[in-house]
C-alpha cells in the first residue's frame, strides 16, 4: 500500500485503476487501504464481469501487480500476468522466482525495490511497444492456457495416471 501510495504521488498526471473486490481479514488493513487509494489520481472498481474487464484492460498503458516478496508470493503463480500478456500489454511487476523466466524472455519487466519500479513505469510509459512485441506477448499466452498445463502435468507424472 505505501507502493500505491508513492507512485500516485510520483506520477500525479497518471490515473492508477484497481478492479476487484476490497476483501481484507482485518478492519485495519482495509482502512490502509482506503487511506492508500485515496488520491485524486487513483481509482478503485469494484468486481465486474470479463467482457467489462476486457475492455479496461484494453485501455491500459502499462500493467502492474506491486506485490511485496513475501513466502507466499515467492510460491503463487501470478495468473493475472498471463491475461496482461494475452491483451499484449506491458507488464511491470516485482523479481519474484516464479515469474523471472518471463523476465528472461523479454516479455515482462521486473524490480528489485521501489524506486526500481518507478523507473521501470516511466521507462515503459514513454515508449510504445511493437507489434512484433505485443504478437510474441499474445503468443506466449496463447500457449500457456489451464489445458496445456495440465498436459504437462500429466506428462511430468504418469505412474500417477494423470492425478496430481
Amino acid at each position: 500500500m505505501d507502493w500505491i501510495e508513492k507512485v500516485a504521488r510520483l506520477f500525479p498526471h497518471w490515473s492508477f485503476v484497481y478492479i476487484g473486490r476490497e476483501g481484507f481479514a482485518r478492519p485495519e488493513t482495509f482502512k490502509r487501504w482506503k487511506e492508500a487509494t485515496s488520491g485524486a489520481n487513483i481509482h478503485v472498481i469494484p468486481q465486474v464481469n470479463l467482457n467489462k474487464l476486457a475492455a479496461y484492460l484494453a485501455e491500459f498503458d502499462v500493467c502492474t501487480m506491486p506485490f511485496l516478496d513475501l513466502p507466499m508470493t515467492r510460491i503463487m503463480n501470478a495468473v493475472k500476468i498471463y491475461e496482461y500478456l494475452a491483451a499484449g500489454k506491458d507488464v511491470v511487476v516485482p523479481d519474484l522466482p516464479e515469474i523471472r523466466p518471463l523476465a528472461e524472455r523479454d516479455l515482462i519487466a521486473t524490480y528489485r525495490d521501489h524506486e526500481g519500479s518507478f523507473r521501470l513505469l516511466d521507462q515503459v510509459n514513454r515508449k510504445s511497444s511493437t507489434p512484433l512485441e505485443i504478437g510474441e506477448r499474445q503468443a506466449f499466452a496463447a500457449q500457456n492456457t489451464w489445458a496445456h498445463r495440465v498436459a504437462e502435468l500429466i506428462a511430468k507424472f504418469p505412474a500417477a495416471g494423470g492425478a496430481v
